[in-house]
């Protein structure tokens, strides 16, 4: 038992490092909803989100966490700030159990090879599986048919059956399942005192009151969707999805990854109704600190094109060896012991992507099952730091996500639109990472898009053509007066 206690610790500290080698990779208990004011209560529900029946109106903000890991103050949102009234049941924790590691794991793996597929501006591939998998088991809790089975396929880390291939899957393997687990190594991941480890998720929902073509609830985000978003500990907005909303989520970006994600979007296309974020920081001292004599100014790093880089290197010794068939790496521990830096070295003439492409969930959890501890290890590295941004989109397909993307999309669990259609459009992830000789920043954020655009009536066009006298009106649509009304006879 304490060996297999031993072996989860040890996994959970190789994927966190995982995340850091591949790009950066709640406070309240979930049953905890903010409850609405009276007050809150009395206003207009039409101008709040619709939250499905018997629902009720926007609520009070959540108390801040005190002690906050952040320089940044929270912004000003133009936004409205929702909350749930407390009902329904939270998603139970579960323990993280092998199937979970390995699946999780896979996911891990299968992510970074397929944005491995495509050639990186500068080489640096750095991906956060972690912030990823978040944001898509949230929108999994909305989906349903073959859409939520497809989603549940990619987070547990199964590939595409093959033409012919039966599946052989366990049924505990859904959606719910994995939102229990997530909900156990969240909490475990935030629960260190040495080093911050922050995770935020948020929901920006479209303004019904904003629609100006008379499709007064362009979407509905029904009650019981958001009973499972609470259980996230996921903050709820209603936008307008103008400019402001940019700001809005630009900001809450910023502010939840401490400044290293200053922004994640650039615009907000036309047919977006809903997006779905997560937001994750780490920042950890070394537990040994690289002291002056440990740096070496001049430290020669050969890059993949053969170039010779000359950058800031660091020394130590260390006890963590890593080493399988064709790699050989480290492990470098941050404050309290639960978290480590882990390095691993293909042998000379294997690239990092051959490696990578060859590497099972199997042996990627052997090789830190079977690391040596008590093994001295002379190490040197560079100081660097790196950014990388990549929509998710063409990878998660490869993986066998298709149909979440398509325009018979089954999210209707999560909302209804005025067209009938919800469907993500893009995946976007931003990452950031800094190591030095005091320690490591790092910060993720995942932006799901979901649009209803190309659902808007389909049916054979029907054509007005005003070559002939007509009659014509400036209308208020509220009340169906005209306020102009005319007859156009002559354009002479």
């Amino acid at each position: 038992m304490a060996k297999k206690k031993y072996n989860k610790l040890l996994f959970i500290l190789a994927l966190c490092s995982l995340g850091l080698l591949c790009g950066g990779c709640q406070k309240k208990d979930a049953a905890e909803y903010v409850q609405t004011t009276e007050e809150e209560n009395t206003m207009a529900d039409e101008n709040f989100l619709s939250l499905g029946p018997g629902a009720g109106g926007i609520g009070s903000e959540e108390p801040k966490e005190e002690g906050k890991h952040t320089a940044i103050s929270e912004p000003e949102y133009t936004a409205v700030k929702l909350t749930q009234a407390a009902s329904g049941d939270a998603v139970a924790a579960a323990a993280l159990d092998d199937q979970f590691l390995s699946g999780t794991t896979a996911f891990s793996l299968n992510l970074l090879k397929q944005c491995m597929e495509k050639p990186a501006d500068n080489g640096n591939y750095m991906i956060s599986p972690a912030s990823a998998q978040m944001a898509l088991a949230i929108a999994a809790n909305g989906a349903d048919g073959q859409t939520k089975r497809e989603l549940e396929q990619v987070l547990w880390g199964r590939m595409p059956l093959e033409a012919g291939q039966a599946a052989d899957t366990e049924e505990k393997q859904d959606i719910d399942m994995l939102s229990r687990y997530l909900n156990t190594y969240v909490e475990q991941l935030t629960g260190s005192e040495q080093v911050h480890f922050q995770n935020a998720n948020a929901l920006w929902v479209y303004d019904n009151s904003h629609v100006s073509s008379g499709m007064e609830n362009l979407i509905t985000v029904r009650e019981d969707y958001l009973k499972k978003v609470a259980a996230f500990h996921a903050e709820v907005y209603q936008a307008p999805f103008d400019d402001t909303t940019v700001t809005d989520i630009n900001g809450w970006v910023n502010y939840n990854t401490n400044g290293m994600i200053p922004s994640i979007l650039e615009f907000i296309p036309n047919g977006a109704v809903m997006y779905i974020i997560n937001a994750i920081t780490f920042e950890g001292k070394w537990v040994d600190q690289f002291s002056p004599e440990q740096m070496e100014p001049d430290f020669a790093f050969t890059a993949a094109d053969q170039s010779v880089q000359t950058v800031e290197g660091m020394r130590d010794n260390l006890h963590g060896y890593l080493e399988d068939a064709h790699a050989t790496g480290f492990l470098k521990y941050y404050d309290g012991g639960k978290y480590a830096f882990a390095a691993i070295l293909p042998e000379k003439g294997m690239s990092p992507e051959d490696y990578i492409s060859h590497l099972s969930a199997e042996q990627f959890i052997q090789l830190f099952q079977n690391a040596d501890k008590m093994q001295p290890v002379r190490v040197t590295m560079p100081k660097f730091s790196s950014e990388y941004q990549v929509e998710l989109r063409e990878a998660l397909e490869a993986l066998g996500m298709k149909e979440a993307f398509l325009d018979t999309a089954d999210f209707s669990l999560m909302a209804d639109t005025a067209t009938g259609v919800l469907k993500i459009d893009q995946v976007l992830q931003k990452t950031f990472i800094e190591v030095d000789e005091n320690g490591t920043r790092a910060a993720a954020a995942t932006a799901l898009d979901m649009d209803m655009l190309t659902a808007i009536r389909e049916d054979e066009p029907k054509e007005v053509i005003l070559d002939r006298p007509f009659i014509y009106a400036v209308m208020d649509m509220e009340n169906n007066l005209p306020i102009f009304l005319g007859v156009l006879n002559s354009v002479e």
